[in-house]
């Protein structure tokens, strides 16, 4: 049991609450980058997503090493792993230009209607039931 309770505490908080402070400091970078972006206009995309994923890699290798955890994950997920990447990148290349060409509230409105594609996806590749969540949630998103 007191391994079971050493699991659901992380930095001594409870996980739900550390993963919650996590979502809301992740609001806000992702609102302070989005504003850096903007007032960044004479750096071009390239130069400022090389600084940025050059920072992330740099502390992912430490995190990384310092878990014992393989660099290129495990052998038989390798291809899922390549393509979640390439997709992660594209997604923040087009987030960067989204940005940079129009209003950034805009351009992160469309963004987070992203759980109705994911919703939809999610139904036709895994073929998963909706739940009365599921579509609440569609519907919220769709009329905020």
């Amino acid at each position: 049991m007191k391994n079971q309770e050493s699991k659901n505490k992380v930095f001594g908080l409870n996980s739900n609450i550390f993963g919650q402070l996590l979502a809301f400091l992740l609001s806000i970078t992702s609102a302070i980058t989005t504003i850096l972006i903007k007032k960044a206009y004479l750096i071009n995309g390239s130069e400022q997503l090389l600084i940025r994923y050059l920072f992330q890699f740099i502390i992912m290798i430490i995190f990384m090493k310092w878990n014992g955890i393989s660099l290129l994950g495990p052998g038989n997920s390798r291809f899922v792993l390549a393509a979640q990447a390439f997709t992660a990148v594209l997604s923040q290349v087009c987030s960067y230009f989204a940005i940079l060409f129009m209003d950034p509230s805009d351009s992160k409105t469309i963004a987070h209607t992203s759980i109705i594609i994911t919703a939809i996806f999610s139904r036709i590749i895994f073929k998963e039931k909706l739940s009365i969540i599921h579509i609440v949630s569609i519907i919220m998103a769709s009329i905020g």
